[in-house]
């Protein structure tokens, strides 16, 4: 049976590393922009679970059952180092326990959210830890996240994959309201024949 997660020193970065957020990626914000009210019900197709994170607090997961299996299926076909890159950190473990029934096991945290100094927290803190893993890998990687890439274009427009590191990559910026698709995992696909 595999470990939900690992230390991040049980990878030696030989494979290729998919970074990804959860909220907003496999995590679905169907509400209006602006709008904290959850949805009443999942989106059309998708699966709600309510999840407990090691610290008590509950929490209302809305994702799609095929878009989990595949990328699931992508991590295990490819062996793919699976770096969570996301405010969830550690309590990631319970949304692959609790909500996806053990799917995407065997990742490990990328980066843990740093502390707030004076009140903010750096928010570049995502794009720094893929960079710090990258410079020392090298791996080929994927990194999906629904706001961060996004702000990094906007106060960079010039930012790409080259702004990471020398190793292939490819970013994801999925739409919040229905996160990764189809045929965002083809692409992903056809990144990792090419680069595994």
């Amino acid at each position: 049976m595999t470990e939900t997660l690992l230390p991040i020193e049980a990878f030696d970065g030989s494979k290729p590393l998919a970074a990804t957020d959860f909220d907003g990626v496999l995590n679905l914000f169907p509400e209006p922009p602006g709008q904290m009210v959850r949805n009443p019900e999942p989106p059309a197709g998708a699966v709600r679970r309510r999840v407990r994170t090691a610290h008590g607090q509950k929490y209302l997961i809305d994702f799609y059952q095929d878009i989990v299996d595949e990328f699931d299926d992508l991590v295990r076909t490819f062996q793919v180092e699976l770096g969570w890159n996301t405010t969830w950190g550690p309590n990631i473990r319970a949304v692959i326990e609790q909500a996806f029934d053990g799917k995407l096991a065997g990742g490990f945290v990328l980066k843990k959210q740093p502390p707030k100094y004076r009140g903010h927290r750096p928010a570049d803190w995502k794009l720094k830890g893929l960079r710090d893993r990258i410079a020392v890998t090298g791996q080929p990687w994927i990194w999906s996240d629904d706001e961060v890439i996004l702000a990094e274009m906007v106060t960079n427009p010039a930012f790409d994959e080259s702004h990471v590191g020398d190793a292939p990559g490819l970013f994801f910026t999925p739409d919040q309201e229905f996160g990764l698709t189809e045929s965002d995992l083809a692409r992903m696909r056809a990144f990792l024949v090419e680069h595994a």
